[in-house]
């Protein structure tokens, strides 16, 4: 009956909430699900760097990449263990050698546990 869901797409955070029939409010005596998910990023499009805001639901291992269009792995930003919140990493738009990538369309892929997020990050040089 208290069922909620959490939606992030890169700019609004919306919040469906099922209400308890008799009532009219929210049911609270079930769990509500955490969500990992990437909150926000910018800019976006960046010429030299964006700032990647991410939300971590529980204390755990995290892993935050970079892929090309082809899928191919061209960064790593973060590995290891990360406390539950707010977070923020920052990418300057180079390859893992710190080589500056071409202008064009990149995903930040967050991997935290059995839950993923990604968002799409537009380089302009």
């Amino acid at each position: 009956m208290g069922d909620s869901y959490d939606f992030f797409d890169g700019e609004y955070n919306v919040r469906l909430v099922k209400l308890d029939s008799e009532t009219g409010v929210p049911d609270d005596s079930e769990p509500q699900h955490a969500v990992l998910a990437i909150t926000s990023s910018h800019p976006n499009p960046f010429g030299h760097a964006t700032s990647i805001h991410y939300q971590l639901p529980v204390a755990g291992e995290l892993t935050v990449e970079i892929y090309d269009l082809c899928g191919r792995r061209v960064r790593t930003l973060l590995t290891g263990q990360c406390p539950a919140g707010s977070h923020e990493t920052v990418w300057d738009g180079r390859d893992q050698t710190g080589a500056p990538l071409a202008a064009g369309v990149y995903f930040c892929r967050l991997q935290g546990g059995s839950q993923s997020a990604s968002t799409k990050l537009v380089v302009v040089r």
